[in-house]
């Protein structure tokens, strides 16, 4: 099952946590090796929220996995 993971350089580890909160979902996890915090989002509903929020916003080089999280979540 595919998730949506956000990476963050772990000094914007205050950022995700406000993300993660204003989600109200999603959990983090701290990369010490790569100094990376990712912000990883589960369940159907969770990512499909996130699809509507960041749909449209996307450039090029990223939409094609959009489409294909969006293809997935229409095949559940």
């Amino acid at each position: 099952m595919p998730i949506i993971s956000i990476s963050f350089n772990i000094i914007n580890k205050p950022l995700a946590i406000c993300i993660q909160d204003r989600l109200g979902y999603g959990s983090l996890k701290e990369i010490i090796e790569n100094n990376t915090i990712k912000l990883i989002i589960r369940g159907k509903y969770n990512k499909l929220n996130i699809v509507f929020l960041i749909n449209g916003i996307f450039i090029i080089s990223r939409i094609e996995k959009l489409y294909s999280l969006i293809s997935y979540i229409n095949d559940m």
